[in-house]
């Protein structure tokens, strides 16, 4: 495969038009903080969260999903839902991943020497993106588990902003996490829970279980709507 086609293949991996999200969620944090962490450790911490995290949360599950995909009409090269890996490009994929894993740990140092816990809540973060795709543990297919780890990641994501200036502790802060963190968190769970229902269909027909395969449509769309 030429470089020019490789690199194009990571960026479908990315999902382009959702690679926002997961550093909108981190500037969310230091919104509801009302402090700044210092501007360059903020600002390399967010481009680790952009692309680099992006390709791990969306491409392994791309990497491990080729069952379903090639049933899913939504995987046709699209910027916005990614595309449909073929067998051999998945160790691209899955060694780009690993790569962007230590990126985004190199890059998220400078902001955790202000603030030490952001590169707790990274690890973790990491650590849960891995595990929702990749076996042994999968959380993709632990039904429930699958939208709660979801929700998780982008709370931690969420906490990375809110702790980055160093003078916010989570344990000291409950009303900000009840009104501002745990929105998040049920946002990232009703966010994931719809898109297993579209989903749906394709993960029946590759015996995959999700929430939405185990729940079917309407009591997972349910779901997503009590959650938020």
């Amino acid at each position: 495969m030429a470089v020019l086609d490789r690199l194009r293949l990571l960026i479908l991996a990315t999902r382009p038009m959702y690679s926002m999200l997961v550093p909108s969620t981190y500037f969310l944090g230091i919104t509801s903080s009302g402090t700044y962490p210092q501007a360059i450790p903020a600002a390399l911490l967010a481009i680790g969260l952009l692309f680099p995290f992006s390709l791990i949360l969306f491409g392994v599950n791309d990497a491990y999903d080729h069952d379903t995909d090639i049933l899913n009409p939504r995987k046709e090269e699209s910027w916005v839902d990614g595309t449909h890996l073929q067998k051999a490009d998945q160790k691209l994929i899955l060694f780009a991943a690993k790569v962007s894993t230590v990126l985004v740990l190199l890059l998220a140092i400078p902001a955790s020497i202000q603030s030490p816990q952001v590169l707790g809540y990274m690890i973790l973060s990491l650590f849960i993106a891995w595990t929702y795709s990749a076996p042994p543990l999968r959380l993709k297919e632990r039904p429930i588990m699958d939208s709660l780890s979801n929700g998780v990641i982008c709370f931690l994501i969420w906490a990375c902003g809110y702790t980055a200036a160093g003078n916010k502790d989570l344990a000291h802060h409950a009303s900000d996490i009840l009104r501002n963190g745990l929105f998040i968190f049920f946002a990232g769970l009703a966010f994931h829970s719809q898109f297993a229902a579209l989903d749906l269909e394709a993960d029946a027909a590759a015996n995959q279980r999700t929430v939405a395969t185990v729940l079917g449509e309407r009591l997972t769309t349910a779901f997503s709507v009590i959650s938020l």
